[in-house]
Formats: structure tokens, C-alpha cells, sequence
């Protein structure tokens, strides 16, 4: 069972998958983990009988048919191109490679299983009406939303995003799912700003005739799936005899909205033997500066940075960590949360008690030379999130000489980010998107993905809209397909 963030009513899975957010403004959270989940046993699994494991384990209110119909028809062939995942020895880390997916991102491995979860939802809970998911997005969760919905007739697609906050192949590839039921809206603003005009809709607007859910990781059929792959990752460590079975195992992880660390803290929580979980953030140092003073400060200029998906100020998915800091005390957790509204800031010495995670920040020059510094001494190329993360990792060795296994994740293939890593590694690769990646190939030679040629057929030709413009166009939306 779940229950919010911000309140004690108890709710089951499939419902909470359907709703997103909880009415009370609150995050659900599983009431408890089983500590005892990781066993041996579970070393020889593929992704798939991993992930019914992990979803028999919260997913109270499925069958284990509905379970493995979801599973299938998420992690195939259709959906990932080669393996699911790739976890690879590259110099002195293990990468966890999570951008075979077809939008070549990490949120696809959420984001194929996320629509046949709802689907199933719909059916246990007997919802018949179509589905309109609201989503704001920092560049990749807009793709692989419209990606993983693609094919559900009874759902329609609306995505927000800053219009000048994301790469120009992510901005095209959300253009390519432009149809009549999928509507993609550049804003003037920032990823916050998308944010918030989704997390008021939801508050304020209840459409009569259509059920309004959202595909951003608030939801927690976004965060779910997403702890499979820390255990398939362990668990392949073992198989190639990179690690011992049971050895503790570090782990750093690119994030903005702390969606992904939160999925690591679960399988922690599970048992997994992860010993520290390392928070990787850009130079918009939100989360590091949080988990070193104490204080959340959300009163901030906001940086564009080459990272652009880790370019957030207001966290979301922290609320989900600081429930669990805060005893799962939920009227502590709304009074915190009502302050940071008011304040803009807030205070958490309870984040000092726990030992097990750290937090350090790339500024966009440590960001550049990390994928120069990597491609010539390893021979590896790797994106500016994934660069945060390896930066970071570096950090964390060199001030506390903690030497174990460490896994980076890698959440994003280098050619989405192509400008930022040609000026990276001082390439001279003019004209359009499409000779920049066949020359960043060429120098190279590391092979380009040929599923993205279609993207880059597309063009771009809504013009962005305000802030406020934006959350009419939304709310005139919704009231036409409720209509």
C-alpha cells in the first residue's frame, strides 16, 4: 500500500498509479521495503524476471498475469535496441549504460513500462474514460513519454518544456510525436516553471469526462521500474566477476529531480549493498548544497547549463527522502513543505543522520574537461550528465580515499548533447544537427545509433508561449478533450 507525503490515507498501487499526485499536494511513498528482498538466488535472472520480482514486491493489486503482460510488452525487442541495460568496465568505474531505449535515455526504461502499467490500473479499478497525461519536462521525459504512450489510443499527451532549456535533438524529437491527441508546448522559462504549471492543474482542475494523470517521476510508476536496474546491475557486476556476490558497491548518480537517486535509496532500502549513494548535481547545486549545509534554498538563479535535464531548482522527488528523514511523519512533512512554499527555504538538520549518502557538484568546466579527460584516456564517450556523474565520482574518492566499486550511471547517449561535447573534445564540426553528428562520428568512431535519423527529419514550429499563457492553453486543452 502507498500512502502521501502529506497525509495518512492509505491507497492502493494501481490507484496511485493512476492518480500521480496525491490530492493533498503530497508524493506517494510504500508504507514500508522489505529489507530481506535481495537474495543470491536472483543472480542469474534476466531483466525480465528481475523486474517481476521487484514488481510482485509492491505491486499488491496486480496479478502476477497482469504483471507479466506489462513486463513484455515493456522490455522487447520494439523498445531496446541490443540489451536493456549495459554495465561496462571503463578505466577505473563501471558504467551502468541506460540509453538503449528508443529515445536514447534513461527514462525509457521507466517510460516503456509506465503506459502498460496504467493500462492495467485502468482495468482493475474499472476506468473506462481516456486518460490525458500532463507532463512537464527538462528534455528527455517528454520523449519517452509520447514514445511510451505511442501506441495507447485511449490516451492523450500534453508536455511542457523551457523553450531555451533543453538540446536541439531533444527539441526535435518531442516535435516528431506531434499529432492531434499528442501536444507538445514550448515555454518561455525554465523547467521549474513547467513544473509548477503541471502541479497546479492537477490541484485545481478535475475534468468530468477524462482522467488527468502525470508521466513525470511524482508519479511512482515512474520510480519503480527505475530499481530494477540497480539490481540487474549488482547482479551482472557478479556474473562478469567484477565484484563478489555481497561486496558493497558505490553508486553516483546525475540527477536533478532526484528521481533516479531515489530509485537507488529503494533498492538500498531493499537490501541491496550499496554503501554510499553519491548525488552528482551540475552547477545549479541545489541537492549538494542541501546534503552538505542543511538548507534548501529554492530563491536562486536558475543556470542553463550543458547538463540541461539537471537544470531544476525545486527538487520534487526529495519530498519522498525527506518523509522517510522526518520519521514518515506526514504533518511534519507539509509543515516543511508549506514553509519552503512560503520562504523559499527551509532547514534540515535531519539530513546530516544518515552517512550513507553524499553530494558533490561540476561546475560546467569540470563538466567539459571530464568528457575530453575520459574520450582520450579511456577511449570512451560519454554525455554531460553522465560527465557530472563521473566528475563527481572522482570527488568523492579523492576526499574520503573510499576506493570500492564504483558504478556511474550513465543516463543519456553523448549524441543527444552533440554541441556540448564537439566543443568538449575542440572539434571544428559545422553547419546543421546532421553533419555535426556524422562529424562528431567521424572523429570518433563511435558508432552513431541509425534510429536516430528519423529524429532529425523533423522540424520545430510552435513558437513558445509565457508562463501564463502556457497554463491557459493547458486548462483550454483539457477542456476540450474532456468535452
Amino acid at each position: 500500500m502507498l500512502k502521501s507525503t502529506r497525509g495518512n490515507k492509505f491507497i492502493k498501487p494501481s490507484l496511485a498509479i493512476l492518480k500521480g499526485l496525491a490530492d493533498d499536494g503530497g508524493l506517494f511513498v510504500f508504507d514500508a521495503f522489505n529489507k530481506d528482498f535481495f537474495r543470491k538466488e536472483f543472480i542469474d535472472l534476466t531483466y525480465q524476471e528481475l523486474a517481476l520480482k521487484v514488481f510482485k514486491e509492491f505491486l499488491s493489486d496486480y496479478t502476477e498475469n497482469q504483471l507479466i503482460s506489462v513486463i513484455d510488452k515493456s522490455y522487447n525487442a520494439s523498445k531496446f535496441q541490443g540489451n536493456i541495460v549495459d554495465v561496462l568496465a571503463v578505466g577505473d568505474n563501471f558504467y551502468l549504460n541506460l540509453f538503449n531505449g528508443n529515445t536514447f535515455a534513461f527514462k525509457d526504461l521507466a517510460l516503456s513500462c509506465l503506459p502498460n502499467l496504467m493500462s492495467e490500473a485502468k482495468l482493475i479499478n474499472n476506468v473506462t474514460k481516456d486518460t490525458i497525461i500532463l507532463t512537464a519536462t527538462s528534455g528527455d521525459t517528454g520523449s519517452a513519454t509520447l514514445e511510451g504512450f505511442k501506441d495507447q489510443a485511449d490516451v492523450s499527451v500534453i508536455v511542457l518544456y523551457p523553450t531555451n532549456g533543453v538540446s536541439e535533438f531533444q527539441e526535435l524529437q518531442m516535435n516528431q510525436y506531434v499529432s492531434d491527441k499528442n501536444i507538445v508546448v514550448p515555454v518561455i522559462g525554465n523547467f521549474d516553471d513547467c513544473q509548477r504549471i503541471v502541479k497546479e492543474i492537477f490541484l485545481s482542475v478535475k475534468p468530468k469526462n477524462v482522467t488527468l494523470s502525470s508521466a513525470n517521476s511524482i508519479n511512482i510508476g515512474r520510480i519503480l521500474p527505475q530499481t530494477i536496474y540497480y539490481f540487474y546491475a549488482y547482479f551482472d557486476l557478479v556474473r562478469q566477476a567484477k565484484i563478489q556476490y555481497g561486496e558493497p558497491l558505490n553508486v553516483c548518480v546525475p540527477t536533478g529531480n532526484f528521481g533516479n537517486i531515489y530509485s537507488a535509496y529503494i533498492a538500498k532500502s531493499m537490501g541491496l549493498p550499496i554503501d554510499k549513494l553519491i548525488v552528482a548535481s551540475n552547477s545549479n547545486k541545489v541537492l549538494s548544497e542541501l546534503f552538505n549545509e542543511g538548507k534548501y534554498r529554492i530563491a536562486r538563479e536558475l543556470h542553463k547549463t550543458i547538463s540541461p535535464s539537471m537544470d531544476i531548482i525545486i527538487s520534487s522527488n526529495f519530498e519522498r527522502y525527506l518523509f522517510d528523514l522526518l520519521s514518515k511523519d506526514s504533518k511534519v512533512v507539509k509543515e516543511k513543505m508549506e514553509q519552503l512554499k512560503n520562504d523559499s527555504c527551509i532547514e534540515i538538520n535531519e539530513i546530516f543522520d544518515n552517512e550513507s549518502i553524499k553530494a558533490y557538484y561540476a561546475s560546467e568546466a569540470e563538466t567539459y574537461e571530464t568528457i575530453k579527460t575520459v574520450y582520450e584516456e579511456d577511449n570512451y564517450l560519454i554525455d554531460p550528465h553522465t560527465a557530472v556523474a563521473k566528475c563527481v565520482a572522482n570527488k568523492y574518492r579523492e576526499e574520503s580515499k573510499d576506493f570500492k566499486a564504483m558504478l556511474v550511471v550513465s543516463t543519456a547517449s553523448p549524441y543527444k548533447f552533440s554541441d556540448a561535447v564537439i566543443k568538449a573534445l575542440d572539434l571544428n564540426c559545422l553547419g546543421g544537427l546532421t553533419n555535426k553528428l556524422n562529424c562528431l562520428e567521424k572523429a570518433t568512431n563511435y558508432a552513431i545509433d541509425q534510429r536516430m535519423n528519423q529524429v532529425l527529419t523533423h522540424t520545430v514550429e510552435k513558437e513558445a508561449v509565457s508562463t501564463t499563457n502556457a497554463s491557459k492553453l493547458i486548462r483550454k486543452i483539457i477542456g476540450k478533450l474532456d468535452a
